[in-house]
């Protein structure tokens, strides 16, 4: 079959066919659109490398308009270029009418080629949640559910949930659930995303959350194959590589993605930026000249001998963001975007920042110069006409009718609040009373849990004559030699350094250039903090605010252990700060009965 027997109308030419087809196979970004914001992409990147080696950017560096309303220019190129999808994020999304605009907004850009556009969201629950939380209940995370004693019935109500609540507002794709299978302790950016380290019980519970959205008529992403469960990298900020063998990865990384496929529920599976040597060792060459391993995204042994041939894969390939650093600091946009679809990848996710008119602009540049190399390769031609196929037949499935009946906030809420407590796991248990507690000591490097902790305290001992302070660890310490310290309990709360995709994505690299919280220096001071309260006679308790790994000198040293796997806070006009575990914590704190989890993972 040649690139002519594709074309069904003989109106159309090739060159107007490719048009379409390639704007279909793009996801843009339209998280901001300011022209005070870098003019283009080379200096988005020049700033990111700056970002990697230390140099911390100011304010003035970046400035950004977040994208509440369409802007005109966006929808031109959005309908100009036919272009297939959208990504949105937290900044675009402020409230229930303001969203519906916009997503009806985007959707008439679509309307020259009768073919809905794709506009998808990052709503895995837990830490990465874009929805204003104070809104739309975000749950606590894949790592909760998978602690959960009915953990396939949570994931089934969480997933249909998410939809639903996405549904409602005109997103219909979610890139979750994510089924990379985390058995890396050192692991970054997946952590406790990941329903555990389980790949059979990772498999059904991705199964169970992917059918909750497909039954609110949501399109969910299994992501990232092959696997994103053993890096010790981020991806947004480095190019990781697994170095399993062929067995690892056959029954570990490649486990729930398979059994996904057998159960078709997986409409959608996006990539890795991975470099998997035992399944692609070939070399492709970066932007400077310099070879490398070919990463999964770029790959045609893995995205298309392995997942289509193989797997027996149909549905439509999705690489993760394309401005993530394992992408952008190696590769040209251009040269990303050919290398993805030449590896069979169906859509390109970011592939090019549009923030402005220079960068809209530039886009429709590069627009042109894909054309004419895909035009002029036809080997190329065929495998894009065949996406466009996929793509094609995908959009079929999305429903135009109305959405079902939504349950409320109530409904949602409750949900989240019971999978709070049942998902906290009691990694120790001595005997420690915190109803006759007089003061509660609260220790945490992060301002807004100390303070939606403290806050959950006071709401859920109310009655109690308790005194809730916050601290830090030298206060914390002098606090010991005060004159009254009976009947005074420590609480310690732990979280370590946070992922770019915990924010939004590459742009919030900045807010993650912070020393880690698990640092040497740190836990030396932390241990000898609960090690004075425990030799002076007061109370401690630890908490893990993600999974409990290398948490085993803490648990040693203190009364109560309790992991918790989210430490997701949010802001009321009241100027309150809540968070679905912290009440949870409370409830089990004065409870211990209440905690019914294990943890789904191993952690010695």
């Amino acid at each position: 079959m040649t690139a002519c027997d594709f074309i069904c109308d003989e109106s159309i030419t090739l060159n107007a066919l490719l048009r379409r087809a390639l704007g279909q196979k793009i996801m843009l970004d339209i998280r901001y659109f300011d022209d005070n914001s870098p003019s283009n992409n080379a200096l988005y990147n020049d700033m990111l490398h700056n970002c990697l080696v230390g140099y911390q950017p100011t304010p003035a560096d970046i400035s950004s308009q977040a994208v509440e309303v369409l802007p005109a220019d966006v929808a031109n190129v959005l309908a100009d270029c036919d272009i297939g999808g959208v990504i949105l994020f937290s900044e675009n999304l402020v409230s229930e009418t303001q969203i519906k605009r916009l997503t009806t907004d985007i959707q008439q850009c679509a309307r020259s080629l009768n073919l809905p556009m794709l506009i998808s969201i990052d709503q895995e629950g837990g830490r990465v949640a874009r929805l204003p939380r104070h809104l739309w209940p975000a749950f606590t995370g894949n790592m909760s559910i998978g602690a959960a004693q009915d953990s396939r019935g949570y994931a089934a109500s969480v997933g249909e949930s998410i939809g639903e609540q996405l549904r409602n507002l005109g997103i219909n794709v979610n890139h979750a659930p994510t089924v990379d299978v985390n058995i890396n302790h050192s692991n970054p950016v997946i952590n406790v995303r990941s329903f555990g380290d389980n790949p059979k019980e990772v498999a059904q519970l991705g199964i169970c959350m992917g059918r909750g959205m497909l039954h609110r008529q949501v399109l969910p992403t299994f992501k990232h194959f092959p696997g994103h469960g053993d890096t010790n990298i981020d991806s947004h900020t480095g190019l990781p590589k697994v170095l399993h063998d062929i067995e690892t990865i056959e029954q570990v990384d490649l486990y729930p993605f398979q059994q996904a496929i057998k159960a078709q529920c997986a409409p959608l599976i996006m990539t890795a930026h991975i470099q998997y040597c035992m399944l692609d060792d070939s070399q492709v060459l970066t932007k400077t000249g310099e070879s490398i391993i070919r990463p999964a995204t770029l790959s045609s042994k893995i995205l298309t001998d392995l997942l289509r041939g193989d797997l027996g894969y149909q549905g439509v390939v999705i690489t993760d963001a394309l401005d993530m650093a394992s992408i952008s600091l190696y590769f040209s946009p251009l040269q990303a975007i050919i290398e993805t679809f030449s590896a069979g990848a169906d859509i390109a996710l970011m592939p090019f920042k549009i923030h402005n008119k220079a960068g809209i602009s530039a886009f429709r540049d590069l627009f042109e110069q894909l054309v004419n190399a895909v035009e002029s390769n036809e080997s190329l031609t065929k495998k894009v006409l065949t996406s466009y196929q996929r793509i094609k037949d995908l959009k079929s499935t999305i429903t135009i009718k109305e959405p079902m009946k939504p349950r409320g906030y109530d409904s949602h809420l409750t949900l989240q609040s019971k999978l709070a407590i049942d998902s906290l796991v009691l990694l120790k248990n001595n005997d420690l009373d915190l109803k006759v507690a007089k003061r509660i000591i609260i220790v945490s490097e992060n301002v807004d849990q100390s303070a939606a902790l403290a806050q959950a305290l006071i709401r859920n001992i109310a009655g109690h004559a308790v005194e809730v302070d916050c601290s830090d660890h030298q206060q914390a310490m002098q606090y010991i030699d005060s004159d009254d310290m009976s009947n005074t309990i420590l609480i310690l709360a732990i979280e370590d350094k946070q992922s770019a995709v915990t924010l939004g994505g590459v742009d919030d690299l900045l807010a993650m250039l912070e020393p880690s919280l698990l640092d040497k220096s740190n836990l030396v001071q932390q241990l000898c903090l609960l090690k004075a309260y425990k030799d002076n006679g007061l109370g401690s308790i630890f908490i893990s605010f993600k999974a409990p790994y290398n948490m085993t000198p803490y648990i040693q040293a203190c009364d109560i252990a309790v992991a918790s796997f989210d430490g997701s806070t949010f802001s009321l006009p009241n100027n309150t700060v809540e968070g679905p575990a912290f009440d949870a914590l409370v409830s089990v704190l004065m409870d211990r009965t209440l905690a019914s989890a294990t943890l789904p993972i191993n952690i010695s």
